[in-house]
């Protein structure tokens, strides 16, 4: 995280791991399957108002060794 006046960027990596969902007349379906590690790049902006810390602008990016096909 670093702090700039009243502006906040916090950045890192995030590697998630679980089973799909996909969606249908009923709502959202759960579906087991083979679990593949999705990495993400994150960049998050946060500014500060009145005293909260507000989130003004995000970014995701996928990485690579993710194992997407």
């Amino acid at each position: 995280v670093r702090i700039l006046g009243n502006a906040a960027i916090v950045k890192g990596k995030l590697i998630m791991s679980g089973n799909g969902a996909r969606y249908s007349e009923q709502g959202w379906i759960a579906y087991a399957g083979s679990a593949v590690p999705l990495a993400v790049r994150f960049t998050r902006v946060y500014v500060r108002r009145d005293g909260k810390w507000l989130l003004a602008a995000l970014h995701n990016a996928l990485l690579p060794e993710s194992g997407r096909t």
